[in-house]
C-alpha cells in the first residue's frame, strides 16, 4: 500500500481505533479499518469521486459502503465530538464552550441536485452554509440550504441544531454574529 499525505499517523489511528466496539475491531475482513479510513480520507482531502480511489486502497463500493454506514450510525459525529474535546482540552479550555460564532457563505451550483436558490444580497445562485464555531474555530452546527434563505431563519436553524446537543454545549451562553443575522455589527445575542 502507497502512503500518501492523507493517511492516519499511527497516533491518530490508535486514537480513533478506540471509537470503534470491541465486535467491530474484531471482526475479520479482508481490508482493515484503517485502510478504509485512510481510503475516505483521500476521497475528501482531494476532493475526487468514489470511483476514482486508486488501486492499492479497498474498492470504492466497500470504501463508501462504510462511509454510509458509520454515516447512519453516528459513527462520524462521534468521532467530530471526540475530536473537537480533545482540541478544547489541549488549548486550556472545557469540553463545552461558551461562546458561539454565527457566519453564513453563499455558493454557486448546478443544477443537478438538490435544492437551490437565488442570495440578492450575494448576487448568488445556489445554495447557502450556515455555520457556528466556537472561538477556536470548531464547528459546531452546520446547516445547508437554498441561497434564498435568509440569515435570520438560518440562524433559528442553527439554533434547533444546537437544541439537539444541548448536553454536549451546556455552557453555552453567547453568540457573536454580524449585521446580516439582524442585529448591528458585531451583535452579540445572550
Amino acid at each position: 500500500m502507497n502512503n500518501y499525505p492523507s493517511d492516519l499517523t499511527d497516533t491518530h489511528w490508535q486514537l480513533i481505533e478506540k471509537m470503534f466496539d470491541t465486535k467491530e475491531r474484531s471482526r475479520k475482513r479482508k481490508h482493515s479499518l484503517r485502510a478504509v479510513l485512510n481510503a475516505i480520507w483521500y476521497v475528501v482531502k482531494g476532493g475526487i469521486q468514489w470511483r476514482m480511489l486508486p488501486k492499492d486502497f479497498p474498492k470504492w463500493q466497500t470504501v463508501y459502503w462504510y462511509y454510509q454506514k458509520w454515516r447512519k450510525n453516528g459513527f462520524w459525529a462521534l468521532l467530530h465530538d471526540t475530536l473537537n474535546k480533545l482540541v478544547r482540552r489541549k488549548a486550556g479550555k472545557q469540553d463545552s464552550p461558551s461562546v458561539g460564532i454565527f457566519d453564513s457563505q453563499s455558493v454557486k451550483t448546478t443544477a443537478t441536485v438538490g435544492q437551490r436558490g437565488y442570495d440578492a444580497a450575494k448576487c448568488v445562485k445556489g445554495r447557502k452554509r450556515h455555520i457556528v464555531v466556537d472561538t477556536l474555530g470548531l464547528i459546531m452546527a452546520v446547516i445547508v440550504h437554498r441561497a434564498d434563505i435568509d440569515e435570520r431563519r438560518g440562524a433559528k436553524f442553527l439554533l434547533q441544531r444546537l437544541a439537539h446537543h444541548v448536553f454536549q454545549f451546556r455552557h453555552l451562553q453567547v453568540f457573536f454574529a454580524d449585521e446580516g443575522y439582524g442585529g448591528h455589527r458585531g451583535a452579540v445575542i445572550k
